[in-house]
């Protein structure tokens, strides 16, 4: 029990140290969603700040230029009206108004070198071969003008009256900056990518192979998921599939643009691992000290009980013969006598003693006799098979056998067994020669006229004992109540009896 016990309770804590693993497990993937939908949120609302204000200022520029009294203001006065606009716009790389030759006609910088035509830029084709584009965000490309910056740009027609093209305006982003920006909102490892809405790779944070900006990722597994949902979260391998990674996603208002955060889920659990790795190793070492405490109690515990089993049964065993002791047939004795009274249950008495023992002692030595003794210990014990038959050591060589439940005809049954097993002994001695061994038994017997205690009882036995032995010995006399009229002598053995006045058959 006390094992199926400690097996409870060491499942129980594992099963509990389990539940918390998971549930931090749990704390540590919800926490890092969390994080990365705010840096999300975060890079949505810069870009669409950013492209909102550069939306305003290429419409605005778009009106005043509509204005016929300011497409006659002088160039300067243009270029000025151009750097006002952008002025406030920290990221702005330029503001280009562009002829329908793909001439550079004015820039918010100032002048521009002569013979700059950009008519082969995406932001400058989509305009002239589609009339109908309204405000376009272009592809990333390097600028020819300044410091040569990965750029993106917004870009709006102006058509003529008759509908051809008129201007295209131009305001560029440098990139470099967003990028910038996008590497100090880092907190762990994840990783910015900025797409355009038709796949094309705007941004990436940081850089690396199968991420160069401008590339088409429409066909990439996870972009196709992120196009079709929309907006959200999910679980995918990264696209070298070399590792599982979560992916948060959403778009820009009123712009083709979808910002996404990735990280690692080896780098999400990072920590968490080493914490469940210590609480786990701590969990089971504590199952395994408890499980080897309680085993260790456990046999202690059975080693003392065996100890204390062992000494009590030295405190009632005779520890030559191996039957119960003197002190142990006191209390059985009391014991059955008084359960005798109650239950109103027979209950005999013998007492057997060795015949001529001092002798033995005398002529063979106390070894010897010690010899004897043991020989008609086991002959007593082999000769009683009642359970409840208590066989015990009473005294030097005398022997007492408790027969609960049995009268005096079955007791003289078992006494005469017990003299005829011990007179068949031949116990070896010192020289290889057969020491003889008999016994004279009394038997008394509890009656309802009979003794008033034990005491009485035993004290019958040994008179009977001591009328076998004045009968010659190796006999059994039992001893006649003289109060009970209907009591007759049994005697077995080499004796014959003769009643005498105090009550006990002995020989004639």
């Amino acid at each position: 029990m006390i094992v199926l016990g400690t097996i409870a309770v060491n499942f129980t804590l594992l099963a509990i140290m389990g539940l918390l693993i998971l549930n931090a497990k749990a704390d540590a993937g919800r926490l890092a969603r969390q994080n990365a939908d705010s840096l999300r949120e975060a890079i949505v609302f810069s870009m669409e700040s950013s492209l909102q204000l550069g939306a305003f200022a290429v419409n605005g520029l778009a009106s005043d230029l509509a204005l016929s009294d300011v497409r006659k203001l002088p160039l300067p006065v243009r270029q000025q009206m151009m750097a006002n606009a952008v002025e406030e716009m920290a990221d702005v790389g330029s503001l280009m108004l562009i002829d329908s030759e793909g001439n550079v006609v004015a820039s918010a910088r100032g002048a521009v070198p002569p013979h700059t035509n950009l008519a082969d830029r995406e932001y400058f084709r989509v305009h002239l071969e589609h009339a109908d584009t309204g405000l376009h965000l272009s592809a990333p490309f390097t600028s020819r003008l300044g410091d040569q910056a990965l750029s993106i740009a917004l870009s709006r027609r102006m058509s003529h009256p008759d509908g051809s093209l008129s201007y295209v305006i131009v305001l560029s982003f440098d990139l470099t900056r967003f990028s910038r920006i996008l590497a100090g909102m880092k907190n762990f490892d994840e990783a910015f990518t900025v797409i355009r809405s038709d796949g094309i790779l705007l941004l990436r944070e940081p850089a690396g192979p199968g991420f160069q900006v401008g590339q088409d990722v429409s066909q990439r597994a996870n972009f196709v998921n992120v196009k079709r949902l929309g907006e959200g979260s999910f679980e995918a391998m990264s696209e070298d599939a070399a590792h599982p990674i979560f992916i948060t996603f959403g778009r820009v208002s009123h712009f083709p643009v979808i910002v996404s955060v990735s990280r690692s889920l080896f780098s999400i659990y990072d920590s968490w691992r080493t914490w469940a790795w210590m609480v786990g190793s701590l969990a089971v070492l504590m199952s395994v000290l408890m499980t080897a405490l309680v085993i260790t109690l456990k046999n202690e515990l059975r080693r003392r009980m065996r100890a204390e089993k062992m000494l009590e049964a030295q405190l009632v065993t005779d520890s030559l013969t191996g039957l119960a002791n003197r002190r142990q047939f006191d209390e059985m004795i009391h014991r059955e006598w008084r359960r005798a009274a109650r239950t109103r249950e027979r209950l005999s008495l013998l007492i057997v003693d060795v015949d001529l023992f001092k002798s033995v002692n005398d002529t063979y030595g106390h070894l010897w006799g010690d010899e004897v003794l043991r020989a008609v210990a086991h002959a007593i014990g082999e000769s009683i098979r009642r359970p409840g038959d208590v066989a015990a050591r009473y005294g030097g060589e005398e022997f007492a056998v408790i027969l609960p439940g049995i009268d005096i005809a079955g007791a003289m049954t078992v006494a005469e067994r017990i003299r005829v097993q011990i007179d068949g002994l031949r116990v070896k001695g010192p020289t290889g020669n057969a020491i003889q061994v008999t016994v004279s038994i009394g038997v008394s017997e509890v009656r309802e006229s009979g003794h008033p205690n034990a005491i009485e009882l035993i004290d019958a036995a040994d008179k009977a004992l001591y009328a076998a032995k004045e009968a010659g010995r190796n006999c059994v006399v039992q001893f006649q109540d003289k109060r009970s009229h209907d009591a007759s002598c049994s005697f077995s053995g080499c004796c014959s009896p003769e009643v005498k006045e105090d009550g006990v058959s002995a020989p004639k």
